[in-house]
């Protein structure tokens, strides 16, 4: 049995979500962002396949039992769907849905994502960060936190762990 974990950072910089694919011989880290030549400070234009890992600007991670063949396969999904210079478009194609779409290729249930903050009316709740944040059932995603705390709660019988950057060693190390 492997593992998918799905790690928020920390917010020093902008908010950011990625996983690791982690099978008894090898990890794998992906994540999507902005690419270097995207508009309207990063929200629009073709994405980056970050392949970094992401462990050092740790924030929150949840780690969640997946069968090793499903793991092979939602990375190769994600790999391909994501590849650098597919298109990045805040709310809609960003590593918020690239962590949705690795856990659903996995099997595991996912919050409802915020497709286009502009055309719903959505309340948008601007708070600094709890360190127990309020999960709204129903809200959609708003912060990388939020997402693995839904993630979390969404999937208790595959989690194996939870925790912050305060608990090492992690589990994969």
């Amino acid at each position: 049995m492997n593992h998918l974990n799905v790690i928020s950072e920390k917010m020093s910089t902008f908010p950011h979500l990625c996983c690791l694919f982690e099978y008894d011989t090898r990890r794998a880290w992906l994540g999507f962002e902005p690419g270097p030549n995207a508009s309207l400070l990063g929200a629009v234009g073709p994405g980056h396949l970050d392949d970094s890992s992401c462990q050092s600007q740790l924030g929150y991670y949840a780690r969640f039992r997946v069968p090793t063949n499903t793991l092979w396969l939602a990375e190769d999904q994600i790999g391909t769907t994501y590849a650098t210079g597919s298109g990045y478009r805040l709310y809609q194609r960003d590593c918020v849905s690239l962590v949705l779409d690795a856990c659903r290729a996995c099997g595991l249930s996912t919050p409802p994502m915020l497709r286009n903050p502009l055309l719903k009316k959505v309340p948008i709740p601007i708070s600094p960060i709890p360190l127990m944040p309020t999960v709204t059932p129903g809200l959609p995603n708003l912060f990388p936190h939020e997402v693995i705390w839904k993630l979390r709660l969404l999937n208790l019988p595959y989690l194996t762990h939870f925790g912050t950057d305060q608990d090492q060693p992690y589990p994969w190390m």
